[in-house]
């Protein structure tokens, strides 16, 4: 360690207070992860932008903030039975039953995200720096959606008292379903941990471009708890992320992102990345 910071000692010149633009594009495996009964979860590749401020305080130490747009989509499959208890229109009691015959249903979900954090800088060599970030980042959904894009729910009903269950009585609500319907997934404000590394390079006196992996964690439950079933037996389609399939959740996105950054005041990044 003691070798690492006499090297970069070496390289880096005296840096005044410097204010900075950049903006970044990246895209990885993004998803509202969720801890599922008897379910199956697929993350698709997400898109995240962002445009924000820096301010280096410091030789090799600033702030930052922005604001910035994420997408995900996850699909998440049923295949089983779910039982619920259940009293007809004559009083008896019985248990309903939904019987989930790959049943998908695809989250389409975008946020506006506000980051905030620090941010550090070393180079080593000649026009090349190591970059990296850490902080919080607010999440607004703007977007969220989901829709069905395959399988069938055959609901029944099953009297214990007499080992008999119904099929094919839509008057009672027991029939199959091929078609779902869409709606919004209910979201709320909430928070995540980001970071990333990468390399940094200047290409002009103004202008570094640089290339970047990032994690964003949301360790907070975002999707409230329900002991709603997916589909009850009136007719009304709950969405599986508001059902009592979920167990927990937290947001999780991953990827490599580029991005260039441009400089507003006296001296650019060469005062980090260009050696004495």
């Amino acid at each position: 360690m003691c070798c690492i910071g006499t090297f970069l000692s070496i390289n880096i010149q005296a840096q005044e207070k410097g204010h900075y633009l950049f903006f970044s594009a990246g895209m990885g495996p993004e998803a509202i992860k969720c801890q599922m009964k008897n379910g199956n979860e697929v993350e698709d590749v997400g898109y995240t932008l962002t445009a924000g401020y820096d301010y280096f305080f410091c030789q090799n130490w600033g702030v930052e903030t922005g604001l910035g747009i994420q997408t995900f989509r996850t699909q998440m499959t049923l295949s089983d039975m779910a039982g619920y208890p259940a009293i007809d229109k004559s009083g008896a009691t019985y248990e309903y039953r939904n019987y989930f015959n790959g049943w998908q249903e695809k989250q389409n979900v975008t946020l506006l995200s506000v980051p905030v954090g620090i941010r550090c800088l070393f180079p080593f060599y000649d026009h090349l720096g190591v970059t990296a970030s850490t902080g919080l980042k607010l999440l607004l959904p703007f977007s969220t959606m989901y829709t069905i894009t395959d399988g069938s729910i055959t609901t029944t009903g099953y009297y214990n008292s007499t080992s008999v269950e119904l099929i094919n009585q839509p008057q009672n609500g027991f029939t199959t379903i091929n078609q779902g319907p869409s709606g919004k997934i209910s979201l709320g404000l909430s928070y995540a941990c980001y970071a990333d590394i990468g390399i940094v390079c200047q290409l002009t006196p103004i202008v570094s471009m640089n290339v970047s992996t990032y994690l964003d964690y949301g360790p907070s439950n975002w999707i409230s708890s329900s002991t709603k079933p997916v589909y009850q037996v009136d007719g009304t389609y709950n969405g599986i992320m508001h059902s009592d399939r979920i167990k927990s959740s937290h947001f999780l996105n991953y990827g490599v992102k580029f991005g260039l950054s441009w400089y507003l005041g006296d001296r650019f990044y060469r005062c980090h990345c260009t050696r004495d």
